[in-house]
């Protein structure tokens, strides 16, 4: 899909989401991504009026520092099979 969409595919180092047949990267994906969450999540969408620039550079100092704050894991998570529906392919 992200090569039919022209998407450099080399340069995997943000979130990528493809919806109703649109790309959707960075700050963007990802409050697209966080609307389809439960809980209160979905109301963290109302910074999508931010300007996309300003959202983004927020985005990248998140990203850059998430491990720091999160931790990293070594081993990826096996998902469950109710996870594995939710994935394409």
């Amino acid at each position: 899909i992200l090569n039919d969409m022209n998407y450099n595919i080399s340069v995997m180092d943000t979130v990528v989401l493809f919806d109703e047949g649109r790309l959707f990267t960075r700050s963007t994906g990802a409050l697209k991504i966080i609307r389809r969450m439960s809980g209160l999540y979905p109301l963290l969408y109302v910074f999508i009026i931010i300007p996309k620039f300003l959202r983004n550079f927020i985005y990248d100092i998140i990203a850059g520092k998430r491990y720091k704050w999160f931790g990293k894991q070594d081993n990826c998570m096996i998902p469950t099979p109710e996870l594995k529906k939710r994935f394409i392919g």
